[in-house]
Order: structure tokens, then C-alpha cells, then sequence
């Protein structure tokens, strides 16, 4: 992913020039009713909701640096709890982001930091699946990358990431994970990039219950344009995970990382875009997991204001070395038609069915939801 920032940062800061800082805001009120918002096998109550974000984002481009930050606000009212001990769906999620990037002829440089502050369940249902307490987790995030251009055709690029996690409860182990890498990346042809990727990572939860683990793998990269349509980005590796820790003994596992990505648009109106990442990485409640993830996003254009959108999302996790949650398969399809009625406003509505798993061979939850939203984007205006 900071391969991907120093890319996309300095690619915008070529593409844009604005004098002074400019500022947007926007507005979204979003309408729905889940008939199992917390994934319970049984016991589960439909609960309808409404979610208010309001958000400011600033910035600042100049011909050779880039800063640009944004706040925003998820209002979580509704008017059950889910059912089966669920505990309060009502939150106030509060987000922070700020980048900087710059370049010379042949340096690029970008560093961020990330503020998150959520309900806990916000954050469990996407990652580990059904929480049953209130709990507030809290995130301070950050990361930065250097690239230099050796020659025409050969780049290095060194990177790294921190996050340190915390909850207001001691039912929940806050972490801290770390994550540093260096890579070569060699232009083929104008078609055609071969890369080289060294990452390191650790991960040293507060628990004494759970085990520190060491993370490092090795992936060589392939990123083709096959044509102006069509173009995909592959890595493939191996891993080494050593964990220690007082509950279990020192163990070491070796395994393999995936990574991908296509882009693709078949016609004028149609984007097809498809990613899928294996490797091991800390869960949002503080425990190492072994996760595959396989993401789907379908886009067409219906008329010059109407739109359909399909969401796919596919998890699977367990945990390494036999700590840690339940292993977990989860499944996510949401269709969705727009309509940009305005040149700064759009309305929405879609349906959301998901499936979870826990465990081997466990049961099954479902869940059904509908939502209808109306949002408002102001375009970027000059603040001094």
C-alpha cells in the first residue's frame, strides 16, 4: 500500500495545480433496515437506523507538493440493539486523515497519520464478526515512504507503517503493530514492471494472554498494461511467522502471500475492478490472523445520471498458531442504483445481504438489509 501512495501522490500532484488551500464539504443522510444487523445465529432482531456524516476535507496543491487532509463523523442512531445481547448499535465514529507528498526530478516522498475512534462493533463486524458489548476502540495510525529513481527504467522505494490500538474495556486487548520494507522495481517495457519486495512486521499485543509475533516475507511483483482497457498487478512470496508469548509455547510457521489486482473496462460504460490479498495480519481486537480477502466492484453508466453499482466482499481468517478468535468465513453482496440529480447532489438505494460462518463446519448467521441515502458534495472552493 505505500508503494501504491508514492504512485498516486505524485501522479496527482503532476495532474493538479491550485493556488492557496481549498476546502469541501458533505453531507450524507442514509436511511436503513437490517433484519440481523449483529450476524447472530439465533436470537437476532431487525432494527432500522439512520446514519448522519458530515465531512470537511482542505487542501493544498503546489507544483511539486501535495497536502491534503479530511474529518469526518458516522452518527449511528437506531432503534433496537440486534438482538441476543448485542449491545448498543448507537454510536458516534469519528475519523481523522492527513497526507503530505513530494517530488523532485528524481525523490518522492509521502507521509500520513489516521485518527480513528469507533464503536467497537463498527469495526468487529467487518473484521471479526459478531461483537457482544459496547466498547469503544481507538486507532493512531501512521505511515511514510521514500521512492528514488536509480536510472530510466529502475526504481528503490523504502516504506513503513505503525498503529497503536486501544479499547475502553479490559475485555479487549489493544495492540501496537509495526511494519517496515524496502523494493526494486525494474520497468520492462511500456507494458510491463517487474518488482522485488522485502517486508518486515511485528505485533505486540497488551494481553499477557497473547502471543508477540514476528512477521517477514519476500514477494516478487508483476504489473502489465495488456491494453488501455485491461491491466493487472500480481505478488507472490513467502512468509515467516514466529510468535512467543507466556500462554503459548514459541512457534513458527511458513506459509505463502498472495496479492492481485485487475482492472478492466469492457466497454464505454462498464469498469470491472478485482483484488485478493493472502497474508497474516492483526485483527481489530488485537489477535494475529490469517486472512485471504477477495474484493469485486462492477460499475455502469445506465444514462448520463443513473447508475448501478455490485459490491462483492469475501473474508476468511483463522488464527495463527492456535490463538486468537474463531476461524471465520464471511460473504458480502450489495447491489446499488444511483442518481446524480444534481451536479453536487446524488441519490441511492441498495440492498446488502451477508453470511458469516464461525468455526469449522459452525452455523450460519445471515443478514438482509436495505438502505436509501441522499447525499451532498460541494466542489472545492478557495479558503485564503
Amino acid at each position: 500500500m505505500s508503494l501504491i501512495l508514492i504512485l498516486s501522490n505524485t501522479q496527482g500532484i503532476q495532474d493538479a495545480w491550485a493556488d492557496g488551500w481549498s476546502g469541501s464539504a458533505s453531507m450524507t443522510e442514509k436511511g436503513e433496515y437490517d433484519d440481523n444487523p449483529n450476524l447472530v445465529v439465533t436470537g437476532g432482531e431487525g432494527a432500522f437506523g439512520v446514519t448522519s456524516t458530515p465531512a470537511l476535507a482542505i487542501r493544498k496543491i503546489m507544483p511539486r507538493t501535495a497536502i491534503d487532509a479530511a474529518a469526518s463523523l458516522d452518527i449511528n442512531v437506531f432503534d433496537g440493539d440486534g438482538g441476543q445481547g448485542g449491545g448498543n448499535l448507537n454510536s458516534i465514529d469519528q475519523h481523522v486523515k492527513a497526507n503530505i507528498a513530494t517530488h523532485s526530478l528524481r525523490n518522492a516522498v509521502g507521509f500520513g497519520i489516521r485518527h480513528d475512534r469507533e464503536s467497537a462493533r463498527t469495526s468487529e463486524i467487518e473484521d471479526t464478526g459478531n461483537l457482544g458489548e459496547d466498547a469503544t476502540r481507538q486507532s493512531f495510525a501512521g505511515d511514510a515512504s521514500y521512492s528514488y529513481q536509480i536510472s530510466r527504467r529502475n526504481f528503490f522505494d523504502v516504506f513503513g507503517d505503525a498503529e497503536d490500538v486501544s479499547f475502553d474495556t479490559g475485555n479487549l486487548s489493544g495492540f501496537r503493530s509495526y511494519g517496515a520494507g524496502v523494493a526494486y522495481r525494474h520497468v520492462l517495457s511500456t507494458t510491463d514492471e517487474l518488482g522485488l519486495v522485502a517486508n518486515y512486521g511485528r505485533f505486540d499485543p497488551e494481553s499477557n494472554f497473547d502471543s508477540s509475533s514476528e512477521n517477514v516475507s519476500l514477494s516478487g511483483t508483476w504489473d502489465r498494461q495488456v491494453s488501455p482497457q485491461l491491466a493487472f498487478d500480481v505478488s507472490l512470496g513467502g512468509e515467516l511467522v514466529r510468535s512467543d508469548g507466556s500462554a503459548l509455547d514459541d512457534k513458527t510457521s511458513i506459509g505463502f502471500t498472495v496479492e492481485g489486482s485487475l482492472g478492466w473496462k469492457p466497454g464505454e460504460r462498464d469498469t470491472l475492478t478485482f483484488s485478493i490479498e493472502r497474508a497474516a495480519k492483526p485483527s481489530s481486537n488485537g489477535a494475529l490472523q490469517e486472512k485471504i480477502t477477495a474484493r469485486a466492484k462492477y460499475n455502469r453508466v445506465l444514462t448520463r445520471s443513473l447508475g448501478f453499482g455490485l459490491d462483492i466482499n469475501f473474508f476468511q481468517q483463522d488464527a495463527i498458531n492456535g490463538g486468537g478468535t474463531a476461524k471465520r468465513t464471511f460473504f458480502e453482496a450489495a447491489p446499488t442504483i444511483s442518481w446524480n440529480f444534481h451536479p453536487d447532489w446524488a441519490l441511492s438505494t441498495s440492498y446488502r445481504y451477508r453470511q458469516q460462518e464461525i468455526g469449522n463446519g459452525g452455523d450460519s448467521a445471515t443478514s438482509n438489509a436495505v438502505f436509501l441515502s441522499i447525499s451532498y458534495s460541494s466542489p472545492y472552493v478557495s479558503l485564503f
